[in-house]
């Protein structure tokens, strides 16, 4: 077995991913259920208890999603750990560069955490919509969990990971990602647009 998989921080987080799963699960199938019997239900007393279940569901979903954000900020906090452990790594970047799987695991993993955002705003919605967004985030989220394994168990202790300095700056270009300074500006205005709209 992997070391980096024993490492306390790491085995705290893949717990609480797992909970988070099963708490996921268990919601994903009240919902489906609520919207089956949505269409079948013609009382009123039956329509009011599943408009009840379906607010206690949507209620331990959102806390799903903050609880999501916490593991997002403790995924990067595990990482600068894992640097004591890594050789050659020096920050988060160089441990997620150890491998084929941490940079799109943490794309996908802010991408969840945006589209979760989404899900929030749709609360107030109609819940069958509320449910396919639901579905989308809860395949993403198990697929989250699967690249988290194959990222920590293919992480190796005894290959040097690339430095920073080594891994985004080269000797042509001193801005990060080899961006030209047109793209950089460019950028600087797009999300200068976004945070202002």
């Amino acid at each position: 077995m992997n070391s980096i998989l024993l490492s306390t921080e790491v085995l705290v987080g893949l717990f609480v991913e797992s909970l988070l799963i099963l708490t996921l699960s268990y919601a994903l199938f009240q919902g489906l259920l609520i919207l089956q019997k949505t269409k079948l239900a013609s009382t009123r007393e039956v329509q009011d208890a599943l408009d009840k279940k379906s607010y206690l569901m949507s209620t331990l979903v959102s806390l799903a999603f903050v609880v999501k954000v916490l593991l997002l900020v403790f995924f990067t906090y595990t990482l600068d750990e894992l640097t004591h452990i890594i050789p050659g790594a020096m920050c988060v970047t160089g441990v997620l560069g150890t491998n084929q799987y941490g940079t799109p695991l943490f794309l996908l993993k802010v991408a969840i955490l945006l589209s979760s955002s989404l899900w929030l705003v749709m609360s107030k919605k109609d819940f069958s919509k509320r449910i396919l967004v639901f579905l989308v985030l809860y395949i993403l989220i198990v697929s989250e969990f699967i690249l988290t394994l194959s990222f920590l168990s293919n992480i190796s202790t005894e290959s040097i990971a690339s430095c920073c300095s080594v891994k985004y700056i080269s000797e042509d270009n001193p801005i990060p990602f080899d961006l030209s300074q047109v793209t950089l500006v460019q950028l600087f205005y797009l999300f200068l647009y976004i945070c202002n709209a």
